[in-house]
């Protein structure tokens, strides 16, 4: 019987990624580590492409790594990020690159170059906290200031209106199923069938908190993680 390995990829503080390759009881860890100044050093968000390149979105700015050496992007380029703080990171289906910064509103890299999007072109926010793809092709985009959808061209807006716990997105997730799990300082929703279902009221005690991320489980469980210190908006 062929053997399970499973990798996953971890984003450090420190400025180090870790990659844990595990297969049955055995684990190894193969160590990649962002030379640069100290911005560079805090890991906040980690993609693996489809193409096979490593993205580290950092307080420094996003960094592309070949497997050999790094490529670095930030805002002292022309016609790279706005903002070189970048907190979230997700691919399309048409394999092109969303960077979600911390003030620099949310920007696209597709065949080596950069178009950012930001209150003018519809975001509700420049802070761009989290990011998913949902199994429609939809990019949600999670801001301090609520939630936008972006598909054929355009953004869509969403707030407590809809039925958000809170007004600040902090974490977004599309499980296995394709449902989409939407994080907030005021605790977790989802949306199914054309609508937003608020969790937060149902277990006020569970997932009232400030959702810092989510994530699959085993056997179709969810994991949430939740602070009581409140998002990086805070």
């Amino acid at each position: 019987m062929k053997k399970a390995r499973v990798s996953l990829w971890l984003g450090l503080l420190s400025g180090t990624v870790l990659c844990l390759r595990a297969q049955e009881v055995s684990l190894w860890v193969d160590r990649v580590a962002i030379e640069g100044p100290p911005s560079r050093k805090q890991v906040h968000a980690v993609l693996l492409s489809s193409r096979g390149f490593l993205w580290i979105g950092t307080r420094g700015g996003l960094a592309r790594f070949d497997g050999i050496q790094f490529r670095v992007y930030d805002d002292r380029a022309p016609g790279q990020l706005r903002e070189s703080e970048v907190w979230a990171l997700a691919e399309d289906r048409e394999s092109a690159l969303w960077v979600g910064t911390y003030g620099g509103g949310l920007s696209r890299f597709r065949d080596g170059q950069f178009r950012t999007f930001g209150i003018a072109e519809g975001l509700p926010s420049n802070l761009v906290q989290s990011l998913t793809v949902d199994h429609d092709g939809t990019l949600w985009v999670g801001t301090a200031a609520g939630l936008a959808r972006y598909r054929d061209g355009r953004f869509t807006t969403t707030g407590r209106e809809a039925g958000l716990p809170g007004g600040s997105v902090t974490a977004l997730h599309t499980d296995a199923s394709g449902q989409v799990w939407i994080g907030t300082n005021g605790g977790l929703a989802s949306f199914s069938d054309g609508r937003f279902v608020s969790h937060a009221a149902a277990n006020p005690r569970q997932l009232a908190g400030t959702v810092t991320a989510i994530a699959d489980g085993i056997g179709g469980g969810l994991w949430v993680a939740i602070s009581e210190t409140g998002g990086p908006d805070d």
